[in-house]
């Protein structure tokens, strides 16, 4: 539950220390929304909005998030 999420996704290092445990308790300082251009469709036609998301789409988002514990948290 320790281990951070670098260790399962290839991220940049040194960006990425939120562990597994902060993820699943939602204290990781990640945004509880992404916003991606198939989402708009999922809303009119009524399907989940992560529907037709890909891993190469979350990575890209991850792959540029700031998440210095300390202007998280001030």
């Amino acid at each position: 539950m320790n281990t951070t999420i670098d260790a399962y996704l290839p991220l940049p290092e040194g960006k990425h220390d939120s562990t597994i445990l902060q993820l699943l308790t939602h204290t990781s300082g990640y945004k509880g929304y992404y916003f991606e251009t198939p989402m708009i469709g999922n809303f009119f036609g009524g399907r989940n909005s992560f529907c037709g998301i890909s891993r190469d789409m979350v990575l890209n988002r991850a792959k540029d998030l700031d998440m210095n514990r300390e202007k998280l948290w001030l």
